[in-house]
Parts: C-alpha cells; structure tokens; sequence
C-alpha cells in the first residue's frame, strides 16, 4: 500500500479514473507493485487523490476485469499478477482502443494515410521540442488566404506542434527588399496553383520549398450549381486565366454546356452586363468588381429581383493537396528529429 503513487491531474483530457487506472497498471508494469501487494481501500485511495469514491471503484473493477488484481471480501484488494503477464493484457487492449479509434476516424471519412499521417504529426510535435519549423501559405487574394487559414486550422489550433504556420499576401511579401532572403526563412512555402505561378518566377532559388497545391469547390459552391438547371446560360466574372479556367472545368463536369458560359476579364464588366445574352447567373469570386464596386450595388438588387443568382465561387485545397503537405511536414519533422 506504502508503494502506490498515483498523480492526478484535473486539467487533463484523460478521465480520472482512466488515470488511477493507468498510474496503478504502470506501477504493476515496472515491478514497483509486486504480486500480492495490498491495494488501499476505494475509500481511502479516493480520500487521499480528492475524488469521488466511485471513481476508484471504476479503475479498481476494470483492473480486476483484466486480472491485474483480485478483491477479497472484508481483506481488499491485491495485485494480482506481475508486469510480465499483464504486458500482453495491456497490449491487447491498446489494440482494441486504436482498432475501434480507427472505425470511429474511417466512419467519418478520414483515410487510413490520413490518420497515420496525423498520428505521426501528432507524435513528432507532442514531446515538448521548441518550434522549429515555420511554414508560409502565400496568395495574392485575401479571401483566399482567409479559407486556407480555416482550412489547415487543425494543424494550427494545436499548440502540441513544434511550427508555426503564417498566413500571408504575396503583395505583402513583394515589399520585402529581398524576397527571396526573406522566404528563405521558412522551412515550407503553400501557395494554390492560381497564385504558384507568380512566386515560383520571382523565387527560382526556392523551388524546392514551395509546394503547388491543388483546389477544388467549396461544398457551399458545388451545392448552389448542383441545383441550376444544365441549360443555365452563365457569366462567369474572372481576373486570372487559372480562376476563368478552373470554373469552366467545375461547370463542364456538372454538364453545363461550354457554349453556354460567358466569360468576362473583371475589368471590362459593367453592371449593365448583368443579364446579358440571356444569363441569369453570374459567378464571381471575392473580390469581383459585384463586391467592391458601388456602383454595383442597385444593380445587383435589381438582378436578383429579377430571379437572376449570384454565386460566390469559393474554392479550398483538394484533399490530395492536403495529404502532400502532411507528407511534406511529416518527412520535415523526421529530418529535424535526426
């Protein structure tokens, strides 16, 4: 009894029974209980941890489910069998626990890579290390920037990781008076394929840092065009060729006909083009001239009165996208652990 020594810490995630469970199963595990060794009594163990008396009882009934101890009627408990032959017990349970946490991940859609990649992120930022690697996510369009940020904030919420990740606008970055000294500071640069062109031309020196990431549709977007009728004559509102030919793809593989989508450079549309050659939607993205021009404004209403749809087209990075980059960040926290 003198030998039980048990912390419990009530800012943990893990239940405190879970912990009186596994502080006694580490104990018996490291030889420090021996077998036959009394155990204090659900009472006084729960008087002296500061928990309920039921919470023992939960880690004493689920020690004895195991065989790690045995209680004898009006003696208490004792430990039951020694480190070697619980070793196999506590084994076969924690692959009970991963088996059940993977059904659990794999039922809501996560990947079995996906899961492993997060388990091993999860492992190298965990112990303690300082940060070491910082990563950079680059686009010329806030908004975008904006969706990204949401996007990868499972990595970044997580303040068990050793990097750091900044969200960051190219014009931003462009004002550094040494672009290419400055970005060399960051152990992995993210910029879309709309936005890598540009900083892969201006940064040829970091060509292995930076990594182009695919995009597909926002859920939101693929929803709103999902519902339009297949002969829907389109305008779509575009300032780069990548974004003007990224939703000319999304619409063709909805089956919207080619010959029906209008395409017009954001600076040559006028809020008199609402509704031209027959169009009842307009898609756009954030920062399109149906958004930041006022002159827009009275128009746009009156198109939608009109029963005309204005469509945000947002976009996010692919899930292949995201596996490579947890690739990428997993191979770099290897090295760095080397």
């Amino acid at each position: 009894m003198d030998g039980l020594n048990i912390k419990i810490d009530n800012n943990s995630g893990t239940p405190l029974g879970d912990q009186i469970y596994n502080g006694i199963m580490r104990q018996i595990l490291r030889g420090e209980l021996m077998t036959g060794e009394r155990l204090p009594t659900e009472r006084d163990l729960a008087l002296s941890l500061g928990v309920a008396r039921g919470t023992v009882k939960r880690a004493y009934t689920r020690l004895h489910h195991i065989g790690a101890i045995e209680t004898r009627k009006g003696s208490g408990s004792y430990v039951l069998k020694n480190g070697n032959v619980l070793e196999a017990n506590q084994k076969k349970e924690s692959l009970e626990i991963i088996a059940s946490t993977f059904m659990h991940l794999e039922s809501l859609g996560i990947t079995r890579r996906e899961i492993l990649n997060l388990i091993n992120i999860y492992c190298e930022g965990s112990d303690g290390k300082e940060s070491k690697m910082k990563i950079m996510v680059l686009s010329n369009n806030p908004g975008i920037l904006g969706e990204l940020e949401h996007q990868l904030s499972y990595l970044t919420d997580a303040s068990l990781f050793f990097f750091t990740i900044s969200f960051i606008t190219i014009s931003s970055v462009n004002a550094s008076p040494d672009l290419e000294e400055m970005l060399n500071a960051y152990d992995l640069i993210i910029a879309t394929c709309i936005d890598y062109p540009l900083i892969a031309l201006k940064t040829p020196a970091l060509k292995e840092k930076i990594v182009e990431v695919d995009i597909s549709p926002a859920p939101e977007t693929l929803s709103q065009l999902s519902v339009l009728p297949k002969d829907a004559v389109i305008s779509v509102i575009y300032r780069t060729p990548v974004f003007r030919a990224f939703v000319r793809r999304t619409l063709v593989a909805l089956g919207f006909s080619e010959k029906n989508v209008r395409e017009y450079q954001e600076e040559s549309y006028d809020p008199v083009s609402h509704g031209e050659n027959g169009a009842r939607v307009v898609i756009n993205h954030n920062e399109s001239p149906l958004y930041i021009n006022p002159d827009f404004v009275q128009r746009n209403k009156e198109f939608e009165e009109q029963n005309g749809l204005i469509i945000l087209f947002s976009y996010r990075i692919s899930r292949k996208s995201l596996l490579y980059i947890e690739d990428r960040i997993n191979i770099m926290l290897k090295e760095n652990s080397l």
